[in-house]
């Protein structure tokens, strides 16, 4: 499922129901809940980068990577040249993203890529490799108690997130909600809040 290509044609081609243009409310309820001081932050996965740019209007310094290239040039576009946040072309399987010891880590939709257990724990293990000692990772998962036949995101129960992310973090929590998406329904999603061990 995780097929770089694909992900780059569907940005060329501006076939992008999950890039709604504003932040994720859920990722706002979140900094709002737990709540989250400003730190170094990285979003993994990070599209067109509305969300990165969010974080670093709350106070957050901001590296945001994708493996798509258009997807980071198209973030550059809409950050501007007076923006402080880094968008880099990148693949946390394959380098540690520099200056890594991130407070922080957000991904939305990039855990449920991973059709095998190893790869859903070799992501685990990439996330525990740039968050500092008891840093958070913050994600977004496609949830398999949706049984919508619409096309939605790839979907994941909660035993198999738990499985590959408890050898490295803490589960803070596990919750049943939604994607915000351009899609014509609304997909059911698990919100994840991990404490790096």
């Amino acid at each position: 499922m995780r097929d770089a290509k694909a992900f780059e044609e569907r940005y060329r081609a501006d076939e992008l129901p999950w890039d709604t243009g504003h932040p994720d409310p859920v990722l706002k309820q979140l900094l709002e809940s737990l709540p989250i001081p400003a730190g170094r932050a990285l979003e993994v996965g990070c599209g067109t980068g509305t969300n990165a740019l969010w974080l670093s209007r709350q106070g957050f310094d901001v590296t945001a990577v994708d493996f798509s290239e258009r997807a980071i040039e198209m973030a550059h576009e809409k950050a501007g040249p007076e923006s402080a946040v880094r968008f880099e072309v990148a693949d946390v399987f394959e380098k540690t993203i520099d200056g890594g010891g991130f407070d922080l880590v957000y991904d939305r939709g990039c855990f449920h890529l991973f059709d095998e257990a190893v790869d859903r724990e070799r992501f685990a293990e990439a996330m525990h490799r740039h968050l500092k000692s008891a840093g958070l990772w913050l994600s977004q998962i496609g949830n398999a108690d949706d049984r919508s036949e619409e096309d939605g995101p790839p979907q994941r129960s909660a035993l198999e997130i738990v499985s590959a992310v408890e050898p490295h973090f803490e589960v803070l929590r596990l919750e049943s909600s939604h994607f915000d998406t351009n899609l014509g329904h609304v997909p059911r999603a698990w919100v994840g809040v991990f404490r790096c061990r």
